[in-house]
């Protein structure tokens, strides 16, 4: 099999070997991609007591390629937001695929892409999405400060 990809999905879902880190960065990755895929599953079972959003900034924005107003400024937007949709769609669901961290460890930062798959939003309908949770460390924890949604096409899975 060649190392070239050979679409823009395998460029989005990268094998694992593909990421070369350090075994510190290693570390800090899993460590984000677990968090990650934490607040994935929280947010897909409406579940926003859970302790994992502590993570997020009290400066978080959240931007939705299909959400029509402005960006979400804070958690209680975030929660807004989601409801909102669960309320107009039922059977709005998401979950998790796959996901990728990229630490940069000389500014503190990381980006961790992740692969959804959604369903119900709108109805009936089953389709991807890529997620980008930025997330910045300071004083020895990591904070999500934004998070970027980009609504993807009908996927046959």
């Amino acid at each position: 099999m060649s190392d070239k990809p050979t679409s823009s999905l395998d460029i989005l879902n990268p094998t694992p070997s593909k990421n070369i880190r350090t075994p510190e960065e290693g570390e800090k990755a899993h460590h984000l991609e677990a968090l990650s895929k934490l607040m994935i599953e929280r947010a897909a079972a409406q579940d926003f007591t859970h302790p994992v959003w502590r993570n997020l900034s009290p400066k978080f924005v959240g931007e939705f390629d299909y959400h029509t107003e402005e960006p979400v400024r804070d958690f209680a937007g975030f929660v807004r937001h989601h409801r909102t949709i669960r309320e107009k769609f039922p059977d709005y669901f998401f979950e998790f695929v796959n996901v990728s961290a990229d630490v940069h460890e000389r500014n503190g930062t990381a980006s961790v892409y992740v692969l959804l798959k959604v369903t119900g939003y709108p109805t009936s309908l089953e389709r991807a999405s890529i997620l980008v949770l930025r997330w910045r460390h300071q004083e020895d924890s990591w904070s999500c400060y934004r998070e970027g949604v980009i609504r993807g096409i009908q996927w046959h899975w």
